[in-house]
């Protein structure tokens, strides 16, 4: 048993070890990653430009003459050639639109977009949390406030499918609408304005 725990130990050590990120492989490229599950995968990226391919400054991201990547995967409409990364974090925008990792902020306006702190952000008409704009009252705005109480949990990311979302979240039905399918949300970051308390992107009921 212990011979069994050592070896689990050392395989976690030697993943640990290995980074995640783009590899060439001749004229292609892949996105490389590491699990204690699997060990080493290699996804390869599909319709990639070998000669524009470009890893960016955060290696999570990289782009070519026609498209733009996050962790291998596309983001979908991001403009390559007015393409931003926005600090050390996983947000960045284009002329056009905003990004949380591969999936669009929705309605978000670039020119006046600010991160605050994951999970939320802003811009001239809404708070968003992760990809998700908030439902505000007017006035509210000006005295949103990040608190994020558990500074370890409110970094957590929920991936969601859209209609799974919708389901449990009716007040968003409006989301049908749009050609999406996931949300991003941060469902342990804490916020408040002058009148309410927020538990990721819900009101907390006094």
């Amino acid at each position: 048993m212990k011979i069994q725990s050592f070896w689990f130990f050392l395989l976690g050590l030697l993943l640990s070890s290995c980074s995640s990120g783009y590899e060439r492989q001749g004229a292609n490229w892949v996105w490389v990653s590491y699990n204690e599950h699997d060990g080493k995968r290699e996804m390869p990226i599909l319709g990639s430009d070998g000669a524009s391919f470009e890893v960016l400054q955060d290696e999570r991201f990289a782009k070519d003459r026609s498209a733009v990547y996050f962790e291998g995967r596309v983001i979908t409409g991001a403009d390559p050639q007015h393409f931003k990364l926005l600090g050390e974090s996983s947000y960045s925008k284009d002329g056009k639109r905003v990004f949380l990792d591969c999936l669009p902020l929705i309605h978000a306006d670039p020119a006046s977009f600010a991160v605050l702190e994951y999970p939320y952000s802003k811009d001239a008409r809404n708070v968003f949390c992760g990809t998700l704009p908030m439902r505000l009252e007017p006035g509210e705005m000006e005295s949103f406030t990040v608190t994020n109480e558990d500074r370890m949990l409110s970094a957590t990311k929920s991936t969601i499918l859209l209609t799974e979302f919708v389901r449990f979240n009716p007040e968003y039905q409006w989301l049908d609408t749009l050609t999406l399918t996931h949300v991003i949300v941060g469902n342990y970051g804490t916020a408040k304005t002058a009148r309410r308390k927020f538990s990721g992107y819900l009101e907390v009921k006094p």
